[in-house]
């Protein structure tokens, strides 16, 4: 297994759990877990500047060669249609810096889109999941937090 970070993208935060090769822990268990912020107040761009330089960061840290990042979907409703013009256009603008800053790095760049790893749950039923996988313990030690739950659950996938 190769150094692995998960990722869930977002500029009001991302994010990630990594897993270090040659810990054989039973359950696996990431290595680090946390979520990554922009200077608040800012507009978006400097936010994911800011995201991405940490990733990039964690992944020199860490000698990250594989990254696992949830992939944008957009459904065919008119809720969605009017989040493309904005919020999921940003997004996806976070995971090509992203991917820019750390290519040199990172042997591979895998996208996974939500209905793949999840489906369509709520953050609920992911935290429910990491629990029954990591144990209740491991996860008050790791001190999971919003984003992160999906991307240890991303990790677990």
């Amino acid at each position: 297994m190769k150094n692995t970070m998960a990722i869930d993208p977002g500029l009001q935060g991302t994010g990630y759990a990594i897993w270090v090769a040659g810990k054989r822990a039973k359950p696996i268990m990431p290595v680090d877990v946390g979520v990554l912020y922009g200077p608040r107040g800012e507009e978006w761009m400097p936010r994911a500047d800011r995201i991405a330089v940490q990733i990039s960061d964690l992944v020199q840290q860490y000698e990250v060669k594989r990254i696992i990042c949830e992939e944008m979907e957009s459904y065919n409703t008119a809720k969605s249609s009017m989040a493309w013009k904005g919020d999921l256009q940003r997004t996806v603008f976070l995971i090509g810096m992203i991917h820019g800053m750390t290519r040199l790095r990172v042997k591979r760049f895998i996208l996974v889109p939500p209905r793949e790893w999840k489906g369509q749950l709520p953050k609920s039923v992911t935290i429910h999941r990491v629990r029954e996988a990591l144990g209740a313990r491991a996860c008050i030690d790791l001190d999971i937090k919003t984003h992160a739950w999906d991307a240890v659950g991303i990790g677990l996938w």
